[in-house]
């Protein structure tokens, strides 16, 4: 598409707009805005692109969550209809080392298990801010109120991760608290939220990431032997 504007307003956890976010259009090329007092934002890409290509992005950190969602459609410009809501992160969590160190970092109900030699690649945007590295668990109650959640069919459950955009050079076994009941020995599967940092335009669909089965105790849930993510974006969990 020749050059369009994508429009939008961005609210937080209570409806009240943000001001000043900063948001972005991203594939090969990314083309950048900011919201204003009323939580709204116009962005004009300067260039020809594929919109199937192309994703929206609000840039939360470090105080909020951040996510990708694709473009609507329709006629131009392209414009988000309801409300984007972009709630607030925990204050603080436990520290992800990155240096290959083994270690168990618990939050919000996830436990990830790293593997001695496994490191971490941290988003740039992490760098220099307080709590940038910690492991901030947001457990999303309603998924189909976010933008990227098929609302038709969304998933059991839904984790937004930070520091967003965080990869590992090998897969980290999850453990998850059993939030939604699902009985003993329940097989499920566990997506991510495609990014552009580690994947391939387009960014903000929900994709496999692992395998898990729930605990004889049905107290967690546990990716199977040899499963695990290699990136901290959304953890959605699906009933197979």
């Amino acid at each position: 598409m020749c050059p369009v504007e994508v429009r939008g307003h961005v609210v937080d956890e209570a409806g009240a707009p943000l001001d000043g976010l900063v948001v972005s259009v991203c594939a090969g090329l990314c083309f950048f805005g900011s919201t204003d007092a009323q939580g709204a934002f116009a962005i004009t890409p300067d260039a020809h692109i594929v919109v199937d290509s192309y994703a929206l992005e609000l840039h939360g950190r470090p105080d909020r969550i951040s996510y990708y969602t694709p473009l609507p459609r329709g006629d131009a410009p392209l414009a988000f209809t309801a409300a984007l809501p972009l709630p607030r992160l925990p204050t603080s969590g436990a520290a992800i080392l990155g240096d290959g160190t083994a270690q168990s970092v618990v939050g919000g109900g996830v436990t990830l298990a790293i593997g001695a030699g496994t490191k971490a690649l941290f988003n740039v945007e992490d760098f220099g801010i307080e709590h940038g590295h910690d492991l901030r668990v947001l457990p999303i109650a309603t998924p189909a109120s976010l933008p990227f959640v098929d609302a038709a069919h969304p998933p059991r459950a839904l984790w937004a991760l930070a520091p967003f955009e965080t990869g590992f050079s090998a897969r980290v076994p999850v453990t998850l608290a059993n939030t939604t009941a699902l009985a003993a020995g329940t097989a499920v599967e566990l997506q991510v939220m495609g990014g552009l940092v580690l994947d391939a335009p387009p960014a903000g669909h929900l994709v496999h990431a692992a395998f898990a089965h729930v605990s004889a105790d049905g107290k967690t849930i546990s990716t199977d032997a040899g499963e695990g993510i290699v990136e901290l974006t959304f953890l959605a969990l699906e009933v197979l």
